[in-house]
């Protein structure tokens, strides 16, 4: 309810301060990959690309015609491609 009300700007906020209090994204060395719809209001591709950006080992999906839970359409392939299942 609290980021419903926020709304986008609200959301934005609370994602530049996790962001910029301290928190050093280039420093993490995992694999990563972002996956986004481009449909997805919430989380769009620019958002996947903002973060794969920040990371050193990270590549960011759009997904054409899919909205902000695609990741769970494409869960099992994510993670055999992980090497997790």
């Amino acid at each position: 309810e609290a980021g419903v009300a926020a709304g986008l700007a609200g959301l934005e906020q609370d994602l530049r301060l996790q962001l910029t209090a301290g928190l050093d994204l280039s420093t993490l060395t995992a694999p990563v990959l972002t996956v986004h719809g481009d449909h997805d209001g919430i989380a769009p591709p620019p958002v996947g690309d903002w973060i794969a950006a920040r990371l050193a080992r990270a590549t960011s999906q759009a997904v054409a015609g899919a909205a902000h839970h695609v990741v769970f359409t494409r869960w099992e392939a994510l993670l055999r491609s992980a090497g997790g299942a």
